[in-house]
């Protein structure tokens, strides 16, 4: 049962069209089948080969959620250990930074999050273009 007005009103009018378009299809001529027409279409759909996964696309996806789960371990250990963990570890990349680059001035945030964004994207968008075998195989 319907409660709502806009429901019923909906429901209400897309029986109307339903029935306009099953009147519709009704009144068209239905031609017979060429002989042979079914084995021939079930034929082409036998031989279309089926996408099979290939290993890298198990062991991929596999190693970057491990990789994730990982990493999220360590930062709950470590923050778990020492909550100080994370400003050290960016004060030891600024000393590295100064050591071997002087007259350089350290790098915004800005920076350091528009590097990340633009690796990540880098790194989705080859992903997603890698062809995969199966795709050359399909007939088009």
């Amino acid at each position: 049962m319907m409660t709502d007005a806009g429901t019923q009103v909906m429901s209400t009018t897309d029986a109307a069209v339903d029935a306009m378009i099953d009147a519709a299809l009704a009144s068209y001529p239905l031609a017979a089948l060429p002989p042979g027409f079914t084995a021939r279409a079930m034929a082409r759909a036998v031989a279309v080969p089926r996408p099979r996964l290939q290993t890298l696309d198990v062991f991929l996806p596999a190693a970057v959620a491990g990789s994730a789960v990982v990493a999220m371990a360590l930062g709950a250990w470590l923050t778990a250990t020492d909550p100080l963990w994370w400003p050290r570890l960016a004060l030891q990349i600024q000393l590295a930074w100064l050591a071997l680059l002087p007259g350089v001035p350290l790098p915004g945030t800005a920076f350091w999050t528009l590097t990340v964004v633009v690796v990540g994207l880098a790194v989705l968008g080859a992903t997603a273009a890698r062809p995969r075998s199966w795709v050359a195989a399909s007939p088009r």
